[in-house]
């Protein structure tokens, strides 16, 4: 019987550029954590509005996917 969690497979991978890789290294380079997590959730925001279906699905904390 093959070991393996179903979930992982129905997940949705968006699979970064080079260039968008080097981005986000220089944006968080010296930035707080605080800084760090905005950035991160911007970009989040940004690439989920210009192409929704290729990021994964994203709720903040607590709040249920159908809510968000």
């Amino acid at each position: 019987m093959e070991d393996r969690d179903d979930r992982a497979l129905s997940q949705k991978l968006a699979t970064p550029t080079p260039d968008e890789i080097d981005e986000v290294i220089d944006a968080v380079t010296g930035a707080t954590w605080g800084e760090r997590n905005r950035i991160m959730e911007n970009r989040f925001a940004e690439r989920l509005s210009e192409n929704p279906d290729a990021v994964p699905a994203f709720s903040p904390p607590g709040t249920p996917l159908s809510q968000a």
